[in-house]
């Protein structure tokens, strides 16, 4: 049965789409109880997510900073313009002026004299001036700014993303996997299960035939009626354990069924014999062996993700440049002024006004960095960086764990392999044959009921401890296949499938 394993994944896609459900009947196989299970397990199928989760932060990681615009507006001036006003008085004395002009008279040039007579001369001059309100004097800035990620931010964080995916990848073979040593199992306790069940058939024929033979001794008159009750009270009791197996194959189908989903198992028997003992693989073979399991890559996959987490975290450590461009638009400042005097030379009045239609323009240009003093990310920095030390700890431990198991299931299936030569060999034989020279004696009247019902009882466990041996001997390599992955996963090969296309559409839009 173990040698079809080695082929079991061989011929099935990863992610492939899931056709419609169809309950296994009639002869179950092996194969067919593994490729049901890998089509509609519950277990995996949240890993299809999980992929798609991946594609999703792939592409969240790919993707800049968005830029952010701004519109500002200050020097508002709020409950009115202030108003002011100033008053100047000037005052002086004028003395008398005498000035000779050139004069032309009948072709003659003559200086005349011209007087300027003394005087007093000033006045006030009133100013009042108010300033605008409200928007008048507002400063309108309209800018853009920009966020460049330096130290590398986003190949690192998208390399994160990538490997993140890497891992549910090998999450999903892992977790396949073990859907296939767990099959493998319950494939066997079913197997066990049938075998418990005709054992259970040939022991309440033998009680069965044995009740009749004394029947037929009590109507002889050879024995007493007394002994005929024994013997059916045994038959019946070889039928009650009959019936305790039959429920447990039930329960071993019911569990087997469950790893493809189904809580009504319709197929018939298990095929397989535990009767036949396949060669124990040596354990340098298994070892080797071991080295293929998916875990081991999920480690080196895990280990690269941690790896670019670090680097992700250490490059969080350079600050961004955030770089603006902008326009501002400035008004002239508005305002009104009034201003009169008056004087020698009478009296005057104006009034002028500051308008406010005017702008000036401007470009603004701006760049920011903050300065790295207090926070440079340096926790998680340490954190990444023991996290990724930590893995080495980690996968020690769990080949720690697969190399005991391993060693406890070889123990076991050398163990059982000693039972059954032992019992199979020298015990039971002797046991059959000391059963048969008993009931011969009984009917002879050589013997006494007690011993045939010793003798076969004797018989009844000798081929019960058979059994059992036989199935610890095949549960034993199931365990080993399961832990090991010996001709699982070394042969396995996953084509490209329908799922993964379709993640990477997704992750492309």
């Amino acid at each position: 049965m173990w040698r079809i394993v080695p082929l079991i994944l061989a011929a099935l896609p990863a992610f492939a789409e899931t056709p419609p459900f169809e309950e296994p009947q009639g002869e179950l196989t092996l194969q067919r109880a593994v490729d049901t299970a890998l089509l509609h397990s519950p277990k995996l199928a949240p890993y299809a997510w999980d992929l798609r989760i991946g594609d999703a932060r792939i592409a969240q990681a790919r993707l800049r900073p968005n830029p952010e615009l701004s519109f500002e507006i200050e020097n508002i001036v709020l409950g009115g313009g202030a108003e002011h006003s100033s008053t100047t008085r000037s005052g002086g004395f004028t003395p008398a002026t005498v000035a000779l002009d050139p004069v032309v008279n009948n072709g003659a040039v003559q200086l005349q004299p011209t007087f300027t007579r003394p005087g007093l001369s000033g006045g006030v001059e009133h100013e009042k001036q108010s300033g605008a309100d409200g928007f008048a004097n507002a400063e309108f800035t309209l800018s853009l700014a920009h966020v460049i990620e330096l130290g590398g931010k986003r190949a690192a964080r998208i390399e994160t993303a990538e490997r993140e995916r890497a891992v549910a990848e090998w999450d999903y073979e892992v977790a396949r996997f073990e859907v296939v040593g767990e099959v493998v199992a319950r494939y066997t306790e079913v197997l066990a299960a049938q075998a418990r069940v005709q054992e259970e058939l040939s022991v309440v024929e033998l009680s069965d035939s044995f009740a009749a033979t004394v029947s037929q001794l009590v109507d002889a008159g050879s024995v007493s009626p007394l002994e005929s009750r024994r013997a059916k009270a045994a038959a019946e009791q070889a039928h009650l354990d009959r019936r305790e197996k039959e429920n447990e194959l039930d329960r071993a189908r019911l569990r087997l069924a469950a790893t493809w989903g189904s809580t009504q198992p319709a197929f018939g028997n298990a095929s397989g014999d535990v009767a036949a003992t396949p060669a124990l693989p040596t354990r340098e073979s298994v070892q080797s062996l071991r080295n293929e399991h998916p875990i081991l890559k999920r480690w080196g996959a895990e280990l690269a993700r941690r790896g670019a987490v670090f680097r992700q975290e250490r490059s969080l450590a350079v600050p961004d440049l955030t770089v603006r461009f902008g326009y501002r638009a400035t008004s002239i400042d508005e305002g009104h002024s009034r201003a009169f005097g008056a004087g020698t030379d009478g009296f005057s009045a104006s009034r002028t006004t500051n308008g406010g239609d005017d702008l000036q323009h401007s470009i603004v240009l701006e760049a920011s960095l903050p300065l790295p003093i207090f926070h440079r990310n340096q926790g998680a920095i340490r954190e990444a960086e023991l996290n990724h030390e930590k893995l080495g700890d980690e996968q020690r431990a769990w080949e720690s764990e697969v190399d005991a198991a391993l060693a406890e299931s070889f123990s076991v299936a050398e163990a059982s392999l000693e039972r059954i030569d032992g019992v199979s060999q020298r015990i039971l034989p002797e046991l059959e044959k000391n059963y048969a020279l008993t009931q011969e004696g009984y009917q002879r009247g050589k013997f006494a009921f007690l011993d045939v019902l010793d003798a076969q009882r004797a018989v009844v466990d000798a081929r019960l401890e058979l059994l059992d041996a036989r199935i610890a001997y095949h549960q034993s390599i199931a365990d080993i296949e399961r832990l090991a992955g010996a001709g699982i996963v070394s042969n396995v090969h996953i084509p490209q499938n329908n799922l993964a296309d379709e993640s990477a559409k997704n992750s492309e839009n």
